[in-house]
């Protein structure tokens, strides 16, 4: 049995290491579950759009022919299709900016189309055509990663979220170290 008595010393209640102990372990586990839920199920949903598209760029930067490659890219920009502005709030730096990205993809699908009905397979045109959109897809699937980052880790409620857990952990510690 818990021992609960409560003791006053000099204006301070101490509230012995047992029952302090087993609070800490409560909330440091409903602490966990709700981290856990948000970082392995709601980051994860935050962005499944994005993660979609940067699958169809891989994909498209797979093959090796321009019609194929214009498809997947088809799909990467119908995925991003409800993003919109820029999610770097704090620098709105251009390679995060969801306009530019899709912009840029349909670009690059446009020209993709336009050569691949214009040159002949395995042409010279046409290869490097291919090069050109295959290093297109790196270069996107870089500005989505970084455009990631801005829609799930530096939004302002995940910010008060590690903020609130970081001031949870140091009252608990603090508790910890009041009642050993």
């Amino acid at each position: 049995m818990y021992n609960t008595n409560i003791k006053n010393k000099g204006g301070i209640v101490i509230v012995k290491k047992d029952v302090a102990l087993l609070l800490a372990i409560i909330l440091a586990v409903v602490g966990i579950i709700v981290y856990a839920h948000y970082y392995l199920y709601g980051r994860t949903a935050m962005a499944a759009d994005i993660v979609r598209a940067k699958e169809y760029l891989w994909r498209a930067r797979s093959t090796v022919d321009l019609e194929i490659q214009a498809d997947y890219m088809q799909k990467s920009l119908e995925a991003l299709k409800d993003r919109t502005g820029n999610p770097n709030w704090l620098y709105g730096f251009p390679d995060t900016d969801f306009s530019l990205i899709k912009n840029d993809l349909q670009t690059n699908i446009n020209m993709a189309r336009e050569v691949a009905k214009n040159e002949t397979k395995g042409s010279y045109g046409y290869q490097r055509a291919i090069d050109n959109m295959q290093e297109a897809c790196v270069e996107l699937n870089e500005h989505l990663d970084a455009a990631i980052g801005w829609c799930t880790d530096f939004l302002p409620f995940n910010i008060i979220l590690n903020v609130i857990c970081w001031i949870v952990f140091i009252i608990l510690v603090v508790i910890y170290l009041i009642t050993s």
